[in-house]
């Protein structure tokens, strides 16, 4: 389950020792939905959408900070069959 609140996505996962936990995550520059699957893209080609030149500027700046997300891909995958169902 997940929603959506001002710029961050929240997540509540079970674990395998059914404890809940919630997860807070930047919204993404692009969602890809699978059958089991949500790919949450950080890269920074999805965010500058085929504008090289803008994303060959981004690459020569320094990140501020140090997430843990830049130029990423978070990958959640529903690991439980019967969830599905």
């Amino acid at each position: 389950m997940f929603n959506i609140d001002d710029y961050y996505i929240k997540f509540t996962i079970k674990t395998n020792k059914d404890v809940i936990k919630t997860y807070d995550a930047p919204y993404p520059y692009d969602i890809i939905e699978g059958d089991n699957s949500v790919k949450l893209s950080y890269k920074l080609e999805d965010f500058c959408r085929g504008n090289t030149k803008k994303e060959e500027l981004l690459r020569e700046q320094i990140p501020i900070g140090n997430n843990k997300l830049y130029d990423t891909k978070l990958i959640i995958t529903n690991i439980d069959p019967l969830v599905n169902k």
